[in-house]
Parts: structure tokens; sequence; C-alpha cells
């Protein structure tokens, strides 16, 4: 019988047709018996700490990570408000994760190495897989009832619950096919094969807008065994999956609070060390708006946060824009997005779909237009509904002051 590193060789030997016919002959989705496994997004910090823990074993067996006393892989990114960690649970026990680190102030981790400045073009809002992982036992036993479903999480999360355009991620060379033929993956353009936490690596993306077209185009004939365009795009409420109840619209699920970023990245990881003093002061002012203030002196008291809402305009009870997107707000202003090319006018009034059933109606000024119809406005007048909203998209974001003292 032909060893699994022989097979290996000689399939990427093969013709890009012949793989590809190949790798959808091996594909199996898995059946809705999953076995007591579930899906969720990590919202609490022992949750937190066993990916972190998973990730470290399987990374330090790879030789991505050096050996540390926590025996904890993390990095300052999985700390950030922008960031969301996805598990799987079996037993009570961590199986496989993978955290989604939507673009910030540091940008993405792969842009140490790779350019992904061409997605951001037309106001998209990027993200970056890292740390994906299954423990070893399930890998060898039953990998694709736990990375499938993760998977679908991490697609779902990122269409309906974390603003996302664009995924992209870093993989060896040698796993492209999957990515590619299977998962509908393109390499970021301009990119090349370079090395990557020692180990060649090369850049993908998934348009998100353009996925379920491509799924379909790909899988819409096929059986449901292998027919991921049902898996990912059309299968909603599975009943292994736990998506995250908000009563607001937000698009960001932080769980790391000022005081365990520093009990944890700080003094037990000393994550911060590695970084230069203004570094280490943007990090800080990342946890608490308190500490943001005070101790580093900014003006800046009402900082922006991300999110992803509707709106309407409105100029003297005239209907301007129906289906406007509001990209970021804070207490005294926000930023929208147009469907197309909007009369500048002294003064809007607006009406921001801040939850299901709930609106704010703020007036507000434009400060400056951008070329891809994103829109600044000052906000002048805001109603009780809008400082409720702000008050707990801050509070979760920035954490309360006591926690800075």
């Amino acid at each position: 019988m032909m060893s699994q590193k022989i097979f290996k060789f000689m399939y990427h030997l093969l013709p890009t047709r012949l793989r590809q016919r190949i790798a959808f002959r091996m594909l199996k989705i898995p059946s809705e018996n999953l076995e007591g496994l579930i899906f969720k997004i990590a919202d609490t910090e022992e949750e937190l700490e066993a990916s972190f823990r998973l990730v470290y074993d399987a990374y330090f067996e790879l030789g991505y990570c050096e050996p540390n006393e926590t025996k904890l892989r993390a990095t300052i990114y999985h700390a950030l408000p922008t960031t969301t960690t996805l598990i799987a649970v079996f037993q009570n026990q961590i199986v496989g994760t993978l955290t989604i680190v939507r673009d910030n102030r540091f940008n993405l981790p792969l842009e140490k190495v790779f350019d992904v400045s061409v997605l951001r073009k037309h106001s998209s809002r990027i993200a970056e897989i890292t740390s994906l992982v299954i423990r070893k036992d399930f890998r060898r036993e039953k990998g694709g009832q736990v990375l499938f479903p993760l998977l679908k999480l991490m697609y779902e999360y990122s269409t309906s619950y974390f603003g996302v355009d664009h995924l992209a991620i870093t993989i060896h060379p040698k796993n492209i096919d999957f990515y590619q033929f299977l998962l509908c993956f393109e390499q970021i353009p301009h990119t090349e094969v370079k090395t990557y936490f020692g180990t060649p690596a090369i850049a993908l993306h998934l348009d998100l807008k353009c996925a379920p077209q491509e799924f379909k185009k790909h899988y819409a004939d096929q059986p449901e065994h292998k027919n991921l365009y049902n898996f990912f795009v059309l299968k909603k409420n599975e009943n292994h999956f736990l998506w995250p109840k908000r009563d607001y619209h937000k698009i960001n699920d932080p769980i790391v609070s000022f005081s365990y970023f520093k009990k944890l990245f700080v003094h037990k990881l000393k994550i911060v060390k590695q970084f230069q003093e203004t570094e280490r002061r943007q990090i800080e002012s990342y946890f608490d708006v308190t500490s943001h203030q005070n101790k580093m002196g900014s003006k800046r008291k009402n900082p922006r946060i991300e999110v992803e809402t509707p709106c309407q305009i409105f100029s003297e009870y005239v209907m301007l824009q129906n289906n406007a997107i509001v990209k970021d707000v804070s207490r005294r202003g926000l930023r929208i997005y147009f469907e197309k090319n909007i009369l500048l006018k002294s003064e809007f009034k607006i009406s921001v779909q801040i939850s299901k059933n709930k609106f704010s109606v703020l007036t507000a000024k434009p400060v400056w237009m951008s070329a891809d119809l994103g829109m600044a406005l000052e906000i002048t007048s805001a109603d009780q509904a809008w400082d409720e909203f702000i008050d707990l998209i801050y509070n979760e974001h920035f954490g309360s002051a006591s926690e800075a003292a």
C-alpha cells in the first residue's frame, strides 16, 4: 500500500485540474450527528486560556513557538476587542479553535510579511484567520467533524456578526489546494511565497460578498455530503452552534477586560515587554478609556468604535438615502457609507437602527467625505437611545473606570 508521504509527494506532481478532481472526491462533510460537539465563541477567560493552551501544544510540536512556563500561546492580537476566538467543545474540553483578528490600529499579524493593502479598497473591512488548531486525537479520528463546523462558525460569524468583507489567511503552500479548490480562497494579488514563522507561507483571501455565488457555482449540484454551498450558506440554525446574543447592533464581542489584560498578557505572558513605550501606550488605550484620557493626556474623549448597522438619511424631511451603513460611532460622531453619491448639506437628520426594534434619531453635520462614498459627521444633537447605545459599547470595549484604578 502506498504510504501517506509518497501519496502526498505524487499528488503535488499532478496537473491542477486532476488535483482539483481528487480534492473534490476526498471531500466529506460531517453529518448532523456530531456526537456532543458544540461550536461557539469563547466568552469566558477559562475558555480563552484553554484555547491558548491548545494552540501552544500544536505550535510547539511544529516548532512555531518557543517553550514557555505558562504553556500558553497568545499574541497581543488575542487581547484586542476587535478579535474573537472560536472554539469547538466536547465534554467540557476544547478540542478545536481558531481566532479571527479584524483590522485594527496595529494592522493584521500577517502584515509583518505580506502586503494586503489591495483588500482595503472600497472601504472593505478585512480580518485574518489565525491560530487554527484541532486537538491531536480529534485530528486523527474525526478531524472533519471538528474542522468543517468550525469553519462554518467562522464563515457565519464573520458575515452575520463581525462585519467583515474579506478573510485573509497564511498557510503552508502544501495546503493550498484545500483552501483554493474546496473553500474558494484566492491568492492575495501581488503576493508570493515568503518565510513566516520560520516556514514557507502563502497569503490567501476570501471575498465574503462574492462567496455565496462562488460556493453555489462549485457545489449547487453536489450531493449533501459534498455540498459546501448548502453547508456554509443555506443551513442556519444547527443544534450544535451557539450564536452570540446581542441586544444592540454591534460587531465586537470582547472578553478581555483591562484587569484581565494586565493579569494575563502583561504579568503572566509578558507580551507587552516586546513593545516600545509608544506601542505600550497604544495597547493600554485599547482597554480603558479612563486610562487613555488621564494617564496619556489624550484629548480624544470620544474614541470611535466599529459597528455595522443600517441608517436612513433625511434633509428637511425628504429621504436622501434609505440603505446607508454606519461603520463606526462615538458619542459625538459617526462614519457612514452610502450606496450612491449624496448632495452635501449643512446638516442631516439620521435615523440609525441601533437594535432589531430600536432606532435613534440624530442631527449631524458633515466633516469630510471620501472618494469611496464614506462620510464622517459630527453629531449636534442625539436622543437618549443613542447615549444608551454608546454607553453599552464603550463599557464593553474599554471596561469600567474602576478597573483602571
